[in-house]
């Protein structure tokens, strides 16, 4: 569920919800999931990369739409996942040395989920929903790019920070 892919020496990364077998599939997962595969047809399941678990926000019982970049800044592979809950939708970023992870959440272990951006937004920030990462291969800069959900403010952008994690 909502995808990202990664291509990386040659494999491509494709990092989704955890969802097959769930009851509703639509609500909870076990985390995120990673195939590879080197001609976009065959693929292997390499298992979970990140799990979910319950936050006090209870944001982490759905990792959704998890995107990763391998940072020019730091050489680390980078994903951001939206966490999502009955009302809100918040950002987790998590990092590895390799594609295939393990990912560790950055920050606070137990509750990593935060608003993208401050803003007039549901707990003072942008709700980061429908978003994707880009890097420039000429110049090595990462950007974020999401559909806000709270109070209908549209569609930001903003450039990562050289670590890739703000």
């Amino acid at each position: 569920h909502g995808g990202g892919f990664l291509l990386d020496g040659g494999v491509y990364y494709w990092y989704g919800s955890a969802r097959n077998g769930m009851s509703p599939p639509c609500c909870l997962d076990r985390g995120v999931n990673l195939y590879t595969s080197t001609d976009l047809y065959s693929w292997t399941h390499r298992g979970l990369v990140l799990h979910a678990f319950n936050s006090s926000t209870d944001n982490g019982l759905s990792l959704e739409r998890p995107k990763v970049i391998r940072c020019t800044g730091t050489g680390q592979y980078v994903m951001w996942v939206r966490g999502s809950a009955l009302a809100s939708q918040l950002l987790a970023v998590a990092t590895s040395d390799a594609p295939t992870g393990p990912f560790r959440f950055v920050g606070d272990q137990t509750d990593p989920f935060r608003t993208v951006a401050r803003g007039p937004n549901f707990r003072a920030g942008y709700q980061y929903g429908d978003a994707t990462l880009f890097q420039d291969p000429r110049t090595g800069r990462a950007y974020v790019y999401w559909r806000t959900r709270w109070h209908q403010t549209g569609f930001r952008g903003m450039e990562l920070t050289e670590d890739c994690t703000r």
